[in-house]
């Protein structure tokens, strides 16, 4: 293959949910970049959509935006079927989607906890069940699931929550990968560590924690959104075919302590 080519998504509609948060913003103008038609999904309001629809527009790449609310199943199905009306395809699903409140956890309560696992892992679960099926019609496909380090370290920041619903996600990845292997569609999870988002910052205010955080990554420093892009980017490519059922572990390092 052309090396200008290993990592083209031309002629590819990817959808992504979560598409208006720390990550989604970043991400999404990268498909475009890339090549890729970008269908958004969000809980928040459509206007909230406009800047990131004229940015993938100004691309020359198409953009639609749907509200959705991962959690209710019935909206996931009424998204994919809209989705599929409005593009030709469906070649890449990114569950990106993500909820979690840092609660230590003999103060969690049980709602926060739940939310946090329907957002994250029955969202994700919704989603690629009801995109999978046009993969499977289309044998073809690439799911990418966004986890955490939090569900394969312990994390000391009332996290509990958090680490429970991506360790279920990297573990959903995995047998996914497999049930759908004979379809031509891959499935897989990144797992971020810290990353540059409004979160981190609010919580990197404090000096002492800010300097406890960097101190466990051994690149010293915490990661960018562009470099949770570009694995999604790669993970979506022609270049990572032969790659399923596994999670990419960007963290600059953190778990490798």
């Amino acid at each position: 293959m052309e090396i200008d080519k290993l990592f083209s998504l031309n002629g590819k509609t990817a959808v992504i949910t979560g598409a208006l948060g720390g990550f989604g913003e970043v991400v999404v103008p990268m498909l475009a970049a890339a090549g890729a038609d970008v269908a958004m999904a969000s809980r928040r309001d459509r206007a909230c959509s406009v800047p990131l629809v004229e940015k993938v527009e100004s691309l020359g790449r198409k953009a639609v935006f749907y509200q959705c609310n991962i959690r209710d199943e019935n909206q996931v199905i009424t998204f994919a079927e809209k989705v599929k009306e409005d593009f030709e395809q469906v070649d890449i699903l990114i569950n990106n989607a993500g909820y979690a409140q840092l609660v230590p956890l003999e103060k969690m309560k049980g709602d926060q906890f739940k939310d946090t696992v329907e957002t994250s892992l029955m969202g994700s679960f919704y989603c690629t069940r009801e995109f999978g099926k046009h993969m499977i019609r289309q044998k073809s496909g690439r799911v990418i699931c966004i986890a955490s380090i939090a569900g394969l370290i312990g994390l000391p920041r009332g996290t509990a929550h958090h680490g429970a619903a991506k360790a279920g996600v990297m573990g959903f990845v995995r047998t996914a990968a497999v049930e759908w292997a004979g379809y031509g569609i891959t499935v897989n999870a990144i797992a971020p560590g810290q990353i540059d988002t409004p979160p981190l910052r609010a919580v990197m205010e404090d000096p002492g924690f800010a300097a406890d955080i960097v101190r466990g990554i051994p690149l010293g420093r915490v990661g960018r959104p562009d470099e949770i892009g570009a694995a999604i980017i790669y993970l979506a490519s022609d270049s990572a075919a032969f790659i399923t059922g596994q999670t990419l572990v960007v963290d600059g390092g953190a778990t490798i302590f």
